[in-house]
């Protein structure tokens, strides 16, 4: 099971320069738990919880059968210092490696890019269903084997404020949770191609995706240690 429990910036990448990957998890080993939290790079105390909850079931009863995960967790920052998160759930009986090489190689690159946008721009709707339309796009070209949902949430600032915005496509969800104990549904589990809701689905209606866009989260003044994504 790889993963990563120290910062891991990203170089050689136009598109990421200095971005901060705090804390990053590829799967989880069947019957294993892991839990990775506290490293000196990250003062917001990021922390990741993995195990597997797979049952199998035969004649209604539960048996032994067992199986290794396949989701993937990537909290990082970008250059601005602003928490992105990144949830994959990969499809069963797929290529994992793939998929998790995918997403490092191409989907996290992007995080920095589309903070930037979000925060220039006065349409973050159309900002993210053009993140969303840029990762169908890499992945027909890098990496058709690839099968996964997923959800994003990308902190950016504008006008003061700070905001977070981003997507949930299939069976995966983040939930905001401010320093004051208030909580907000930021993606929930979306049906847009019969039972595979994902992006190896060039079909999938991009309108029936869970969208969000611009939730508040607080005066850039105070931007430190003020919210966390669960």
């Amino acid at each position: 099971m790889p993963s990563h429990s120290n910062p891991t910036p990203i170089k050689g990448n136009l598109n990421a320069p200095g971005i901060l990957i705090a804390q990053q998890l590829d799967g989880v080993k069947a019957g294993k738990v892991v839990k990775q939290c506290r490293n000196e790079l990250d003062p917001l105390g990021s922390c990741l919880y993995g195990t597997s909850v797979f049952a199998h079931f035969d004649h209604g009863k539960q048996t032994e059968k067992t199986k290794d995960t396949d989701d993937k967790i990537v909290i990082g920052y970008t250059c601005d210092g602003l928490p992105f998160q990144i949830v994959v759930d990969g499809f069963y009986g797929g290529e994992t490696k793939k998929t998790f090489e995918f997403i490092d190689k191409h989907v996290t690159p992007l995080m920095d890019n589309y903070a930037e946008k979000l925060s220039k721009n006065n349409d973050p709707e159309e900002t993210i269903k053009d993140l969303i339309r840029t990762i169908y796009t890499l992945r027909a070209t890098h990496s058709t084997g690839s099968e996964f949902t997923m959800s994003i949430a990308i902190t950016y600032q504008k006008d003061s404020r700070l905001y977070c915005a981003g997507f949930g496509i299939g069976d995966t969800g983040l939930i905001l949770q401010k320093s004051s104990g208030e909580t907000q549904q930021l993606a929930y589990t979306t049906h847009v191609n019969r039972f595979k809701d994902a992006f190896d689905q060039i079909t999938t209606d991009i309108d029936s995706t869970s969208l969000y866009w611009p939730w508040p989260v607080l005066s850039s003044s105070s931007k430190r240690n003020t919210q966390k994504y669960v």
